[in-house]
């Protein structure tokens, strides 16, 4: 223990971050309300900053990308309500005259093609055009 007379281990799991999780953890609650989460990562994936050709270097937006595609990955109770706000977000951006808001279009429209692919297969017909259009575009 401590002078004192504190135990170390429960100093050292709060300075560490580890605030131990669970369902009474606002953290926890904060994670799992995957509509706040997604609006925030969409908000990010515009977040273009630098001119940096570097691909390893992390970014907001690509933070943003990881974010949806782990979320999307893993969340099978409420993943029709993500996969759709993020097509909604592609098809509605993807003819904007901003570079960077059709960059976060196709990011966010790549996103749901890390759903599992027996999901996925349904959703091929709606994603295709979207991923085709930004294929053409010289910014992106």
């Amino acid at each position: 223990g401590n002078d004192d007379g504190s135990d170390d281990e429960e100093d050292e799991d709060e300075s560490s971050g580890n605030r131990g999780g669970g369902e009474d953890d606002p953290m926890y609650t904060f994670a799992c309300d995957s509509d706040i989460v997604v609006d925030m990562c969409l908000a990010g994936l515009t977040q273009q900053f630098g001119d940096s050709e570097d691909d390893s270097e992390w970014t907001i937006n690509t933070a943003a990308s990881k974010l949806l595609q782990v979320i999307i990955q893993s969340r099978n109770e409420g993943r029709n309500e993500i996969v759709a706000k993020l097509l909604s977000f592609g098809s509605q951006r993807l003819s904007s005259p901003v570079w960077q808001v059709r960059d976060a279009a196709s990011l966010a429209t790549g996103c749901v093609c890390s759903c599992p692919d027996d999901y996925i297969s349904n959703l091929i017909p709606t994603i295709a055009p979207i991923l085709l259009k930004s294929i053409d575009d010289p910014n992106l």
